[in-house]
């Protein structure tokens, strides 16, 4: 994203947040939008209104820093290509694998999922309790009714976020650009997204 469009990102974040605020400093405003440059890469704008919208409806008081409108954003580009969402044993084996390697004395953050229900789900059980139970098949039952749940609440919560963002990126989304220099066919930018997005 380009200077232009955080400025632009800001001014809607001071219109959806009047405590949000913007250095008036120039050289401080600078250096913040430089910050928000390299956090919000590869995020176009389009994603990142969307991301605003979602999470102003979620009736927030303050406003979002932007670690979290990369990271709403990015929630939102998965419902759209449902590029990383783990099936349910990919879910489990993922689980497997964090309690092998972290056992109980520490538990998974949500950075340590690949999904955000996965990480629902195991607080949900007690990683103390997943870790030291002896029956697996009890344990991957109710682990994946959890994470099928909070998997289907958080579609829910983006479906119409994602809806509308879908329908403005469509028409970009699968036209492939012109061609580079030694007349290749560029990919279409939804193969680039799923590529940023893995």
């Amino acid at each position: 994203m380009t200077p232009e469009n955080i400025a632009s990102l800001m001014t809607r974040l001071t219109m959806t947040w009047p405590n949000f605020r913007i250095p008036t400093d120039p050289d401080t405003a600078a250096v913040m939008i430089q910050v928000w440059c390299d956090e919000l890469d590869q995020i176009s704008q389009a994603e990142a209104i969307q991301a605003i919208k979602s999470l102003s409806a979620e009736g927030r008081d303050f406003p979002p820093p932007v670690g979290m409108i990369r990271k709403r954003a990015l929630e939102l580009r998965q419902q759209i290509t449902g590029v990383g969402v783990p099936n349910e044993a990919e879910a489990w084996a993922e689980v497997k694998h964090l309690i092998a390697r972290r056992g109980w004395p520490s538990p998974p953050q949500p950075a340590d999922c690949s999904h955000p229900a996965i990480h629902r789900a195991i607080t949900a059980m007690s990683w103390s309790a997943l870790c030291e139970s002896t029956n697996e098949v009890a344990d991957r039952a109710h682990f994946l009714r959890l994470f099928a749940a909070t998997a289907d609440a958080s579609r829910d919560h983006y479906a119409t976020q994602a809806g509308h963002l879908a329908s403005a990126l469509t028409p970009m989304l699968d036209t492939p650009t012109t061609s580079d220099e030694d007349g290749r066919t560029l990919p279409t930018a939804r193969a680039l997204m799923s590529d940023t997005s893995q």
